[in-house]
């Protein structure tokens, strides 16, 4: 351990990527590849109760025999898969920009 004494001014004020923080000199920066996996980490906690009710849809479809619904359903299963492979998570330079990345299949 190290502990440093920094300029209050120099912390910045947006909390969203706190673990993401490293200290560069006598500044706090993001360290942006630990920003994307937190980031990617809510989506994923965000996805998960969609994916629970989807998983509960495509049960009720199989039993019906409904194959048509099936395939809706594991189509939208697989696009709430593919939210954490989104190209812009690791085109983005600056948190803000990260921040920007939120699909709409995640939104309630």
């Amino acid at each position: 351990i190290n502990p440093q004494i920094v300029d209050i001014g120099v912390i910045p004020t947006d909390r969203t990527f706190r673990n993401a923080w490293k200290q560069s000199g006598i500044v706090v920066v993001h360290d942006m590849p630990a920003c994307r996996e937190l980031w990617r980490e809510r989506m994923r906690a965000a996805r998960a109760p969609k994916l629970a009710a989807l998983d509960v849809e495509y049960m009720r479809a199989d039993e019906r025999g409904d194959t048509a619904e099936k395939q809706r359903i594991a189509a939208q299963k697989q696009l709430l898969r593919d939210v954490t492979t989104d190209s812009a998570i690791e085109a983005a330079r600056t948190p803000q920009e990260l921040k920007n990345v939120w699909p709409s299949a995640l939104n309630p």
